[in-house]
């Protein structure tokens, strides 16, 4: 009770003595109870307030939260490749009334349906490939949902390492390997190797093998490609160890290998194949076939490929292209190939000529489409048959596919109307 109202209380209550003895005591309660009507409309004010400020406050932190909650969220992308044992990490947006954003951090759950092929992190979206197939990942906030659809593959090639000899003797063989290193950490021979020469003139190499030859002194660069990674490696070609030669019957005279002829047709025709030796020429004016360790090679294998040890040539494209043997260090004069395209494969259709003759022409062209043919018309003036009827039907083939060619009448030629003479004077 603080003094003011203490003092007032005492003067009321003197008051009340000095007009009503008797009623001290009364006095003095009615004072106590004014007091505590006061005491009790304060703290309802302050408790009312209170509670004016909690709504307010619970207002403000409700519209704020709601105001931070997206709309929707949303992956950049809704399908991704992903190699085997490869992670790779996952991001969703959230869409709000003012724009796109990411949401905060700790907000979004994840789930994978099919954990034995992609696994995820629930709380960090770390995905990693555990086994080629599909799987749908679910990313979950805000009552909201979205998937994407991972498809893992299998582990991506990195790289390829060539190996292989480092050198090859003129004439003889080595073989090359390619070691593929993966994403996953493994190393291997990656699938579909294609091998290419970058000198076949000095060593060839077979394109599916792998397998080198030498041809002539020098260094060439063999290169392995496969899933758009290349590998390389460089071999040195040496001379052969000694000159070709062979001993005559005496056994006193050596001859040595001087040049190399080509036997072969000067055609091959595109699909076909054609075998092509080579004859040694000796310093002794004697000649040889070449069996053995003859090396071939084509200028352009885009129109012909040679078998580097066969000499058979196989037509590709129509085209010239060049031949050349390689033996001992001698290599042949290129020989020219034409290159041909191939014939017609189709066989001009059976048809009774007769059986047409003198239709009209309407008639027999329907008739012949009807068979599958293709007929083509031409027509001439014949002044002894009447008007669009079938002179002739000539069975051919054109394009690989049968073709019948109708020849028709147009009527006969208007005879010329006849000049009048000059009169004489």
């Amino acid at each position: 009770m603080n003094a003011s109202f203490q003092r007032s209380l005492v003067a009321v209550a003197g008051e009340r003595i000095r007009d009503h003895p008797a009623d001290a005591e009364q006095a003095l309660q009615r004072g106590m109870d004014r007091y505590r009507r006061r005491i009790r409309l304060a703290y309802g004010a302050i408790a009312a307030a209170a509670v004016l400020v909690a709504g307010l406050l619970f207002m403000a932190h409700h519209f704020a939260r709601e105001a931070s909650k997206p709309t929707d969220i949303t992956f950049a992308s809704y399908e991704l490749a992903l190699p085997l044992n490869t992670p790779a990490q996952l991001h969703v947006d959230g869409v709000y009334k003012d724009g796109t954003r990411p949401l905060p951090a700790g907000s979004v759950t994840w789930t994978s349906d099919r954990p034995d092929v992609a696994s995820v992190g629930s709380a960090s979206g770390e995905i990693t490939g555990l086994s080629p197939g599909e799987a749908a990942i679910t990313a979950s906030a805000y009552g909201l949902t979205k998937q994407i659809r991972v498809t893992v593959t299998k582990a991506k090639l990195e790289s390829i390492d060539v190996k292989g000899p480092g050198k090859v003797e003129q004439g003889r063989e080595g073989s090359f390997t390619a070691e593929g290193k993966f994403s996953d950490g493994t190393t291997g021979t990656p699938a579909s190797v294609t091998w290419k020469s970058g000198k076949p003139a000095i060593a060839t190499v077979d394109s599916t093998t792998g397998k080198v030859t030498g041809v002539s002194p020098g260094k060439a660069t063999i290169t392995a490609s496969a899933d758009g990674k290349e590998g390389s490696r460089d071999i040195v070609v040496t001379p052969a160890a000694t000159q070709t030669s062979s001993t005559t019957p005496s056994g006193t005279e050596h001859r040595t290998l001087v040049r190399i002829t080509i036997d072969g047709p000067d055609t091959v025709t595109v699909g076909a194949t054609e075998r092509y030796t080579a004859t040694g020429v000796y310093s002794d004016d004697t000649r040889s076939p070449l069996k053995d360790s003859v090396t071939w090679t084509s200028s352009d294998q885009a129109i012909a490929t040679v078998d580097s040890h066969s000499g058979e040539v196989t037509g590709v494209r129509p085209g010239p292209v060049d031949v050349t043997a390689h033996y001992g260090g001698v290599a042949s004069e290129p020989k020219r190939i034409s290159v041909a395209a191939a014939p017609p494969t189709c066989t001009p259709p059976a048809i009774v000529e007769a059986a047409y003759i003198g239709r009209p022409v309407d008639e027999v062209r329907a008739k012949l489409t009807d068979l599958g043919l293709h007929p083509v018309l031409e027509g001439q003036v014949d002044e002894q048959a009447e008007a669009n009827t079938v002179l002739k039907v000539i069975p051919t083939c054109t394009d690989d596919r049968p073709q019948v060619t109708i020849v028709y009448s147009l009527g006969p030629t208007p005879s010329p109307t006849p000049v009048p003479s000059p009169t004489a004077p």
